[in-house]
């Protein structure tokens, strides 16, 4: 009957671990099936483990593993995983271990608690809770430092081995137990605060960094808009001297020498270093600075762009895109001989489409991967385009074909 008892109320908890998983990470696309089957594997086995071997370095292995497993068919990367893996894990073992020990406290003994069942019940509300309180919240936190994430990992790491000495070592279940538990659990719980606080210092830092950025793109685009005026006042104040040799060039009958010096004086009209004029301000800004700085790398560009004045996408958001992917580009086309950057930006329908192609020396940037020497160092970057593609559920396809590599984006402008 015990086992019985046990066994539904572990099926159970298969599904608040679920729910616990989703407020912190979210499924990957077509993965949903896999997830599935992997918690009926995580039922069996952890059943398995805890009916069959009674031991606590089991107990611990059947639920760590199965977790880190479940959680490679989610949206996270390595460190995400093993941090939210940790801290579910130990989140449910101190409410385990608190009502454990105040059961033992007070001499109580009911077959629904030694079950688990109030301890499956707390984990549930407390997944409920936290879900209320941070739904979404970590879907589209900032990547953080390796670093960090270690030290935040300590938390539930070394809570995890605590509760090993509380069952194994110590073998009793009494008022200190209960505290010690008690305020293990209430850590656990807010590691996920100090990862927040860490996550918005980042984006914080991210923020002033891309407004820096486009100080740079706006005081470029000036100086750009101050050339051209002052090759327009320049020619406003020889206009006389140019209409009188004109006016000479006519009486004598010259249409040659009229048609060659309008030509020249169209030269001193084209403003330089001005690639872009989509009438797009934000746009244009990025673009002739990007362009600019691709020049003077020696790269030849293409572009191709029709945009309207204004668009719902953020300008913060559409730089964060575009200004990591030309960088990422251009860096790849510098270890090429071809040097070619081909850069479109498509606005349709309220549909924007992005298309930067770049030749490459065959190092791919998988999954958004970065391929530079320090990788925790780098790679926050192309994150970020993952971030802003999904705030805007939008779509990002890359491909290679014959050392070209084209990225695809398309954002939705409602």
């Amino acid at each position: 009957m015990e086992q019985t008892v046990y066994l539904i109320f572990n099926l159970f908890r298969m599904y608040v671990t679920y729910c616990f998983m989703g407020v912190f990470i979210k499924p990957k696309d077509g993965k949903k099936i896999f997830i599935f089957i992997g918690y009926v594997l995580f039922f069996f086995v952890n059943s398995f483990g805890y009916l069959w071997y009674h031991s606590y370095i089991i107990n611990i292995g059947t639920n760590i593993i199965p977790i880190f497993l479940i959680a490679c068919f989610y949206k996270a990367t390595f460190e995400q995983r093993i941090f939210v893996t940790l801290s579910i894990y130990g989140i449910a073992m101190f409410e385990d271990l608190a009502i454990a020990t105040f059961l033992h406290s007070f001499n109580i003994h009911s077959i629904l608690c030694e079950s688990g069942m109030v301890a499956v019940l707390l984990n549930y509300f407390t997944a409920l809770l936290m879900g209320a309180l941070l739904k979404g919240k970590y879907e589209t936190a900032f990547p953080i430092k390796r670093f960090y994430y270690f030290v935040l990992l300590l938390i539930p790491a070394f809570s995890i081995a605590i509760g090993y000495i509380i069952i194994v070592e110590w073998g009793t279940l009494g008022a200190k137990s209960f505290i010690i538990c008690s305020i293990l659990f209430f850590l656990n719980v807010l590691v996920f605060y100090l990862f927040d606080q860490i996550s918005k210092t980042y984006q914080k830092q991210q923020e002033i960094e891309s407004m820096e950025q486009n100080k740079r793109y706006f005081r470029h685009e000036l100086e750009v808009m101050e050339q051209a005026q002052l090759k327009l006042d320049c020619l406003k104040h020889d206009m006389k001297n140019h209409f009188y040799r004109i006016e000479v060039l006519a009486k004598e009958n010259n249409p040659e020498e009229i048609i060659n010096y309008v030509e020249q004086g169209k030269e001193h009209l084209i403003v330089e270093n001005q690639y872009v004029t989509t009438g797009n301000k934000s746009l244009d800004c990025l673009m002739n600075f990007k362009l600019e700085e691709a020049k003077k790398r020696g790269i030849i560009f293409t572009t191709d762009m029709v945009m309207p004045d204004k668009l719902n996408i953020n300008s913060f958001d559409l730089n964060t895109i575009l200004g990591n992917l030309l960088d990422n580009a251009m860096e790849a086309v510098e270890k090429t001989s071809e040097k070619r950057l081909d850069i479109s930006i498509k606005y349709n329908r309220n549909v924007l489409t992005i298309k930067i192609g770049n030749s490459f020396d065959g190092e791919i940037n998988k999954n958004l991967q970065t391929t530079k020497a320090n990788p925790s160092e780098h790679g926050f970057g192309l994150k970020s385009v993952q971030q802003v593609v999904d705030k805007y559920h939008g779509l990002l396809n890359q491909k290679v074909d014959s050392g070209y590599f084209l990225t695809k984006i398309v954002l939705y402008n409602d």
